[in-house]
């Protein structure tokens, strides 16, 4: 499996050096040997909608369960795009996703390392942010769409800072929507905390810091953890042929 989250520490005779923390379902090669699964089901209106909702299910044995209320949510600013090669059905709208255009990735995702200002409590692994940290947003870096230490010798002109004075992203997981890094495709897209209720993003997912502290919690690296992100309808669609929660009657 490509790792998604690329963190690059510089030593004390600042020579650089990079690692690559597990992906946290690394160890989920047969879904048949699989006994839990957690999803995160994120729910817009239409492509268009700038705000939805989170969902929380657990299945331990057949059935999916609801774990608590849902989470409102805000995407980007233009709402959400698909990335194709993961979705399992034919898009009904052409808008893919793509660097810059302000809209927060559709699809069916695993997530990449947890991160935050401050250690957290989880059951995943878990990265503390600091000063340093920077991730590429420039499709011309070799390190594009990476979280790298910016003493490295620079390549770009467009970062997102990780250790962000206004608190964003304070706690966070990556999402793992660009797998191969291509270029033009989308970075550095999270799931983080809000700076205001129902504020749109550049093409992040946000919530407000209690509801990404309750997700953090919830997570379990033990379990097979997937993101499905998408509009109301598409998932309606996917439920009615796959094992997913019926989240809406028919």
């Amino acid at each position: 499996m490509i790792l998604r989250y690329l963190i690059i520490f510089l030593s004390l005779s600042f020579m650089a050096c990079q690692s690559k923390p597990a992906n946290i379902n690394d160890n989920i090669n047969d879904n048949s040997n699989v006994k839990k699964e957690i999803l995160l089901l994120s729910i817009a209106e239409n492509i268009n909608m700038q705000t939805g909702s989170l969902h929380l299910f657990v299945k331990e044995s057949k059935a999916w369960e609801k774990q608590s209320a849902a989470f409102p949510v805000s995407y980007g600013k233009k709402g959400l795009a698909w990335v194709p090669e993961h979705w399992p059905q034919p898009s009904p709208e052409k808008i893919n996703k793509k660097e810059g255009d302000l809209r927060s990735p559709a699809g069916i995702f695993q997530i990449g390392t947890l991160f935050g200002r401050e250690t957290f409590e989880t059951n995943c692994p878990f990265e503390k942010l600091h000063n340093n940290l920077q991730c590429i947003e420039d499709v011309q870096s070799k390190w594009y769409n990476d979280i790298v230490d910016h003493r490295i010798e620079k390549d770009w002109n467009s970062t997102d800072v990780m250790l962000r004075s206004d608190g964003l992203f304070d706690f966070g997981f990556f999402l793992e929507h660009n797998l191969k890094d291509e270029k033009g495709k989308g970075s550095c897209v999270f799931f983080h905390i809000w700076g205001s209720e129902n504020k749109a993003t550049a093409g992040c997912t946000a919530m407000s810091r209690n509801d990404m502290k309750k997700v953090l919690h919830f997570l379990d690296c033990d379990a097979r953890i997937r993101v499905i992100q998408c509009p109301k309808e598409a998932y309606r669609n996917l439920s009615v042929h796959g094992d997913f929660p019926k989240l809406f009657s028919e």
